[in-house]
């Protein structure tokens, strides 16, 4: 069972998502206060395994408490149109979050997302009566929900490190690559929070977040393991 909560201007407006994240037979809380006090009330977000930011709640207001909320190191649902946010200031704010709720979504679409980050290893029996967690690190499982929960700028980062075979790939190469156009102080700030969100996902699903490795000064590079953890299921 997963403990998710809303973060909301208005409780009452949350009814319906409540009900339908309720499908999941996981514990479903939605405050109205907890958002603006998220710096006094850190402490509480260690019990959830997901947070949903409604849409009630302005993208300017996130982006004052998005450094807070990024300390919690859950993932993160936004409640509102992408496209919106894309054409705004905040479009940074794209690749911060790890997935949207967008109307017309079905309720088993938002189900099938919400499931996507708050599935959790089932216990397995060992041979001597203990317990012991599958999926191992680098299963079929693993990898799946590693994939699934990769945004589309993750996904080209990482494609971009499994073509190098293990070389060591500049950060204004991968500036390049990501976004088409020669590297900024933006762009290049973004790339690093998409590595730390990458070995973050990397330590969900039970793998080696270490697998990802920083050269300071030269750019990054991918271990073996990883590498033929990629190749196995033709990662592209």
């Amino acid at each position: 069972m997963a403990e998710i909560l809303i973060l909301t201007k208005n409780s009452l407006a949350e009814q319906p998502l409540q009900n339908t994240l309720q499908r999941l037979n996981d514990e479903v809380y939605c405050s109205s206060r907890l958002f603006f006090e998220i710096d006094r009330c850190s402490d509480l977000f260690s019990f959830f395994s997901l947070v949903i930011l409604s849409d009630s709640i302005s993208t300017i207001e996130i982006s004052h408490y998005w450094s807070s909320l990024k300390k919690s190191k859950l993932p993160i649902i936004r409640k509102g149109n992408k496209a919106l946010v894309r054409q705004s200031d905040y479009d940074w704010m794209i690749e911060e979050i790890d997935d949207w709720i967008e109307d017309p979504m079905s309720a088993a679409e938002i189900v099938d997302m919400v499931t996507k980050y708050t599935i959790k290893p089932k216990e397995t029996v060992t041979s001597k009566g203990g317990s012991s967690t599958d999926p191992s690190p680098y299963s079929d499982v693993s990898y799946y929900q590693f994939v699934s929960s990769l945004s589309s700028k993750e996904q080209q980062f990482l494609l971009r490190m499994y073509e190098a075979q293990g070389e060591t790939v500049s950060r204004e190469q991968l500036c390049e690559r990501l976004w088409n156009r020669e590297p900024t102080n933006s762009s290049l700030c973004q790339l690093s929070t998409i590595v730390h969100r990458l070995k973050n996902k990397l330590s969900l699903v039970g793998l080696n977040e270490q697998d990802i490795k920083t050269l300071w000064g030269k750019g990054y590079f991918i271990e073996p393991t990883l590498h033929s953890f990629l190749e196995k299921y033709e990662f592209h």
